[in-house]
């Protein structure tokens, strides 16, 4: 029960839950929103086409918006497969985490979750990525004639986990100069 010891794991699982979270509303956001022809104040609803070609793929015949929207980024070649299978290891450590959490806490069984961490942030930045040098860059003539380096894409759900991880896991100063940072930042953007 090393007060130290115990909030890290904690904190470490809530990002990891919060990461999570993150990499399913990447996979089923984009295709929602491409697909969409009407959007409302709850934002973009499913479409006749988003039907046909996202929840249509789900191999299990359910419309499970999941499943189908892996399939359509395998098929665009957004992911490969064994991104998918990453999924499914990254979903079984969440799920571990989240029905284990108390023997997580107490040593008893070794958390999974941190060694899928790194592979999940990943995940999320290669679909984001994709989505952003084939369908947001090609669709906005502010980008035309310009020469990007991906290599320096990097999305905003991968910006704000790299910025919670160093916070909530940094130490002293390091944690509080984000803060400061963001307070400042955020009072430029108010002006």
């Amino acid at each position: 029960m090393n007060p130290d010891v115990v909030r890290t794991k904690l904190i470490s699982a809530g990002l990891f839950l919060i990461g999570h979270e993150m990499l399913l509303d990447t996979i089923k956001r984009h295709p929602l929103a491409f697909f969409a022809d009407q959007w409302t104040r709850d934002g973009p609803q499913p479409s006749a086409k988003y039907t046909s070609e996202i929840l249509a793929r789900d191999l299990k015949g359910k419309n499970d918006a999941l499943r189908g929207s892996i399939a359509w980024l395998r098929m665009m070649d957004a992911i490969t497969v064994d991104d998918e299978a990453s999924i499914r290891a990254v979903t079984d450590a969440r799920n571990d985490l989240a029905h284990e959490m108390t023997a997580m806490v107490d040593g008893s069984k070794p958390p999974e979750f941190a060694n899928q961490f790194t592979i999940l942030m990943a995940l999320v930045q290669k679909i984001e990525k994709w989505w952003i040098v084939n369908v947001e860059i090609p669709t906005n003539p502010d980008f035309d004639s310009q020469e990007i380096d991906e290599d320096e894409i990097i999305s905003g759900p991968s910006w704000v986990m790299q910025m919670l991880s160093r916070v909530a896991l940094g130490i002293g100063d390091e944690a509080w100069e984000f803060h400061r940072e963001f307070v400042k930042q955020r009072a430029g953007v108010s002006e």
